[in-house]
């Protein structure tokens, strides 16, 4: 399940590169912590989820991650290099995540809640 276990990180950098696109300047801090996003949601479930999985897990975690940082920005929580987003919220994410994803008896491809 390697290749699950990249394509979460890809796909949340991918997001990433979108959402920084317009501007003049990439932040190469901001491009590591996406993949480290994708990385930490992808962990929980790499060896349960299908690759279509892990791209939308690595997809969801990049949203989260910028919605995390945004958050403890405007509360003025001092976290220089964004730790808590890239693994609290996107780790919690990834553990979430294989209820959803589980390629046997997640709510999406399964269709029915199982834990």
């Amino acid at each position: 399940q390697r290749n699950a276990a990249l394509l979460g990180p890809c796909s949340s950098q991918c997001l990433g590169a979108f959402v920084q696109w317009p501007r003049p300047r990439i932040d190469l801090l901001e491009s590591a912590n996406g993949m480290l996003a994708g990385l930490c949601a992808i962990t929980a479930g790499c060896a349960s989820v299908d690759m279509w999985a892990a791209a939308a897990i690595g997809l969801f975690a990049g949203c989260i991650y910028s919605l995390a940082r945004a958050s403890l920005r405007r509360l003025k929580v001092d976290d220089v290099v964004n730790a808590f987003s890239v693994h609290g919220a996107c780790g919690l994410w990834g553990v979430i995540a294989v209820g959803f994803f589980n390629h046997e008896d997640g709510l999406v491809v399964s269709g029915r809640p199982a834990l």
